[in-house]
């Protein structure tokens, strides 16, 4: 049992891997407004001396650069955490819950509990400290074509 549910999660990201669109540039962006409030994020599509334009959830967005404040590349470290935390509570109870029919007297319910609790936060922390790793950018942009062009050079 413990590998068929193995199989079935290593499937399972197979097929959404497989679902991913490709893209040129591949870069995340975080838009927050000028007063550092996130308004909008997406993958970058296309740069104009005036505006940039998203991909946010399969439709573009063009954004004006006079209500940007500030750009931050990368995801933030809440996905990373998420992240880590299924796959470690997945993994905990993929390979020390067991199949109570197999084996019955192996692990009680309070040592299975304790295992995808300990795959939640294992996972967590691990993903959490993935995020030393990300090299995620700020740009300043407040609304200034010149911090706008600076942000623009750094993309080529």
């Amino acid at each position: 049992m413990k590998n068929n549910l193995l199989y079935i999660f290593l499937f399972a990201g197979l097929l959404g891997s497989a679902q991913e669109t490709l893209r040129e540039q591949n870069l995340f962006l975080r838009l927050y407004s000028l007063e550092n409030k996130k308004f909008t994020k997406g993958y970058l599509q296309s740069v104009t001396d005036g505006s940039l334009l998203l991909e946010v959830k399969d439709s573009l967005v063009k954004v004006p650069i006079t209500g940007i404040g500030k750009i931050r590349t990368k995801r933030s470290l809440g996905g990373n955490v998420i992240i880590g935390a299924i796959l470690g509570g997945s993994l905990g109870f993929g390979l020390f819950a067991g199949d109570s029919e197999i084996s019955p007297s192996v692990y009680s319910g309070e040592e299975r509990v304790v295992a995808v609790v300990g795959g939640l936060v294992l996972g967590g922390t691990v993903g959490a400290g993935t995020s030393v790793f990300k090299k995620s950018k700020v740009y300043p942009i407040n609304g200034n074509g010149e911090n706008w062009k600076k942000f623009i050079g750094t993309l080529k």
